[in-house]
């Protein structure tokens, strides 16, 4: 029995499960109606692996993903944490998403 099948099974407790898209990552040939990610449309949920600190769990895969990859090998959580920041931000500021900088006179 598949997972969907499962999921009805349970009645009203399938409404309280995560109903979530496929995504173009891995090693699968046939991605067709996947939705394409890119940390560029994807909010940073730092994640943790033995290749090292990813941008999403979607991408934590250093073979099928490396383009997710904030920092190779055993890295701090917090040198980690100001990393993903500083590629938030210069992702928005890339797409015009984040306001350019504004020196104030105070």
């Amino acid at each position: 029995m598949g997972i969907c099948p499962r999921a009805r099974a349970l009645g009203p407790l399938a409404g309280q499960l995560p109903d979530r898209p496929l995504v173009g990552r891995g090693f699968a040939e046939d991605v067709s109606g996947a939705m394409a990610v890119s940390e560029g449309v994807m909010v940073p949920e730092l994640t943790v692996t033995a290749d090292g600190l990813h941008w999403h769990p979607v991408g934590a895969d250093l073979a099928s993903s490396p383009d997710f990859l904030v920092a190779e090998g055993a890295v701090p959580l917090e040198q980690g944490k100001r990393l993903v920041i500083e590629r938030f931000l210069e992702l928005r500021q890339a797409d015009g998403t984040l306001p350019a900088p504004f020196a104030c006179a105070v």
